[in-house]
């Protein structure tokens, strides 16, 4: 009788508290639901090596030890080929007329023809029958006489840069002859007639790119 009554009275309640047990059996449903997708995704992620062919730093690899070698060849520059410079043409004792270069000096005294007039190059005064040679490697491309400037030789140094050589002795040399650096093309002479009383000497004249340059600074103003 008493189980009767029990079995009765848990039937009841369960009738009566069915939507109750169904919202309570729901939770703990979903309770244990997000509890199983914690457990999950708490787990720490392992990287799959999908490509072990891959070089890792880790790896034994011929690796330079040596990272400043390397900055040391990257900051090499080449050497730059070696350049030919100019040579004074002669042992000279003194400098007669100078070179006017328009500004500083527009004018220097003549004593042969006593007068202030423009001279385009310089006088390197000499005893007669010193040496002159050529002050850089080139080609002869004019040999003449003049009364002004005497015998004169003219040669094409390359690079813009054209020499005369006058007031010389007559020329050893002829026109289309190629010289070399050093290379004797005459003597110092008296045979500028226009120049006369400086004696002896070399009269030089150097053009660059068409224009008269001071012979003394192109010269002392080259590389070395």
């Amino acid at each position: 009788m008493n189980n009767y009554k029990n079995q009765t009275k848990l039937s009841r309640f369960i009738k009566n508290n069915m939507a109750l047990l169904v919202i309570i059996f729901c939770i703990f449903a979903i309770l244990g639901v997000v509890l199983v997708s914690y457990l999950v995704t708490d787990q720490p992620d392992v990287p799959v090596d999908n490509n072990p062919d891959v070089n890792r730093p880790d790896d034994n690899q011929n690796v330079n030890q040596n990272p400043d070698e390397d900055d040391n060849q990257a900051n090499q520059t080449p050497e730059p080929e070696p350049i030919e410079t100019f040579s004074y043409p002669l042992e000279f004792i003194s400098v007669g007329m100078e070179h006017c270069d328009g500004q500083e000096i527009i004018f220097v005294y003549n004593s042969t023809l006593n007068t202030w007039r423009n001279h385009k190059g310089v006088d390197l005064i000499a005893q007669e029958g010193t040496k002159v040679s050529a002050m850089k490697s080139g080609t002869i491309v004019e040999v003449g006489n003049t009364y002004e400037m005497g015998w004169y030789v003219v040669i094409d140094h390359g690079d813009g840069v054209v020499a005369t050589y006058a007031s010389l002795g007559e020329p050893i040399v002829v026109e289309g002859q190629k010289v070399e650096k050093g290379q004797e093309i005459g003597e110092v002479s008296t045979s500028a007639s226009y120049e006369f009383s400086q004696g002896a000497h070399l009269h030089l004249e150097i053009e660059q790119n068409g224009q008269h340059v001071n012979p003394i600074d192109f010269i002392e103003n080259q590389p070395q």
